[in-house]
């Protein structure tokens, strides 16, 4: 029933809601920048998103709710401490020498439809994949490491190399970036991890959290609530305001340590791209400006006029296409600008 209104519904309303969308590469590396530009007039031109995020947040969530097809997986829980976290590799046919290791955003706990379009991308171009939730704990606990522990993220990428893998790839969501940003400029990085990419994240979590509307602070204090309720033995108090929420899930001292260590290491162990949107209600892409990062030679920005928090929507008339952008782009980067390191 679902299947037959959707192409009647979706592609003729919402492809007459769309807009042309512009974009912006920032690098000092000139021919990295050269490449990027090459990809973005050619293959990468079909592949931005061309919807508003009001529009985009409806695709998705019907999506997300009636068409969405969970794949098979294999979810591996990892004791550390008094802690535990869970890989879910993807099930595959059969093994590919590359991996990608994907860290999801903050209100991500299962496979939505952004993580699914990449899965379905991904494991059709030569990588497997694998997801890092960072929820989860054995014992009652009044914190929650709402970046991404960093003993963690190291005993995922180990767990990885222990699979005989030739090549890892590092993707991050939101939140989920900061896990990939301390890693590629961690003493702890391993040669084996080729290059990493953000996808709507932020250098400066502090001013993103007060400078985002009412309305966005009220959901994310909302599901951050209720998932954590769900999903672990955490106490969990009810607060409307997300600066507040945040502040007694994890100390803001320790958020602001961890960010003040990242952005003041000394490199990039290996290429990162940054992929952040004008219209992103969650994420201020002018907040990213004026880190080290950017002077790094091995880094790349790309900024678009739409794209929401992650989303990318595509529309044509024969399909929608979740996060079309990030995933050709990032392989893309991937494959042909990893020498740059």
């Amino acid at each position: 029933m679902y299947k037959l209104l959707y192409p009647i519904i979706f592609l003729g309303i919402v492809n007459s809601l769309t807009s042309k969308n512009k974009y912006q590469i920032i690098t000092k590396n000139k021919i990295l920048k050269e490449k990027l530009e090459k990809f973005m007039q050619t293959e990468g031109k079909e592949e931005v998103s061309n919807l508003f995020f009001h529009v985009q947040i409806i695709v998705y969530t019907i999506h997300y709710l009636y068409l969405l097809e969970q794949p098979k997986t294999t979810l591996l829980p990892i004791s550390y401490k008094d802690d535990i976290f869970h890989l879910e590799y993807i099930d595959t046919s059969h093994k590919n020498s590359k991996i990608i290791l994907y860290a999801p955003g903050l209100l991500e706990t299962k496979i939505d439809s952004i993580i699914h379009s990449q899965i379905k991308y991904y494991t059709k171009n030569g990588y497997d994949f694998c997801i890092f939730w960072k929820q989860g704990t054995k014992d009652e606990s009044d914190v929650l490491d709402l970046l991404g522990n960093e003993d963690h993220y190291n005993l995922a990428i180990n767990n990885i190399i222990n699979r005989d893998y030739e090549e890892i790839y590092l993707i991050g969501m939101s939140a989920g970036t900061y896990s990939v940003l301390k890693y590629l400029s961690s003493p702890n990085y391993k040669n084996i991890v080729k290059g990493g990419s953000l996808l709507s994240g932020s250098l400066d979590l502090q001013s993103n959290l007060l400078s985002m509307s009412i309305i966005w602070q009220y959901y994310f204090s909302y599901r951050l609530i209720n998932i954590y309720n769900l999903n672990n033995k955490l106490k969990i108090f009810s607060k409307t305001n997300l600066v507040k929420v945040v502040d007694n899930v994890l100390d803001q001292k320790y958020i602001e340590d961890k960010i003040y260590e990242i952005n003041n290491a000394k490199c990039l162990q290996a290429p990162c791209l940054m992929i952040n949107s004008k219209d992103d209600p969650v994420i201020a892409e002018y907040h990213n400006k004026g880190f080290f990062f950017e002077d790094c030679n091995n880094f790349a920005r790309i900024v678009t006029k739409l794209g929401g928090h992650g989303t990318y929507i595509k529309v044509d008339m024969k399909q929608i296409n979740f996060c079309s952008l990030p995933v050709t782009i990032t392989d893309f980067f991937f494959r042909n600008c990893i020498e740059l390191n």
